[in-house]
């Protein structure tokens, strides 16, 4: 994520933090029996079945696990010979990189 302005850019660069802790409540305890079932149904395709059985058997407790959170930004902060008239930012999926272009 960017956030900011074409003097002072603020970069999202991790975000996996996790708010959560290990609980003795958080896994349903018959969660191991069904994942061979799971994985047969993931592999045949059957798709919405295979959900279904997640849903009942892995997210038993989902409100108990937590969230992931920012770990850290980067700010860069650039000095400007002037103030910019345009601005423009662009990301590039299928090159994988973003870009900033301040025109005077």
């Amino acid at each position: 994520m960017v956030f900011g302005d074409p003097a002072r850019e603020r970069l999202l660069t991790e975000s996996t933090l996790w708010s959560g802790a290990p609980g003795t409540q958080d896994v349903d305890p018959s969660t191991r029996d069904h994942i061979p079932s799971i994985r047969e149904l993931l592999f045949a395709r059957r798709y919405t079945e295979a959900e279904e059985l997640c849903r009942k058997h892995l997210l038993w407790r989902g409100d108990q696990f937590g969230t992931a959170l920012p770990l850290a930004f980067l700010e860069i902060e650039t000095v400007l010979p002037g103030e910019p008239t345009r601005y423009r930012r662009s990301l590039d999926l299928g090159q994988g990189h973003r870009a900033s272009k301040i025109l005077h």
